[in-house]
């Protein structure tokens, strides 16, 4: 995470693994970026983004 201020960026990869131990569909793979302001002494989120990773064609 970085803070500028009263301003904070965090980016991260988020794995998503099935509730469901039988599910058929495996683990899933996002980026996200959030972006925060703190206001009244509160961080808030302003912004946020996730983006799926494809698939290894491979795999």
């Amino acid at each position: 995470m970085s803070v500028y201020g009263t301003a904070a960026v965090v980016t991260f990869k988020l794995v998503g693994t099935p509730a469901d131990p039988s599910a058929t569909d495996g683990v899933a793979y996002y980026y996200n970026t959030g972006t925060f302001l703190k206001r009244d002494s509160v961080w808030k989120v302003v912004a946020w983004q996730a983006t799926k990773i494809p698939p290894d064609p491979e795999d």
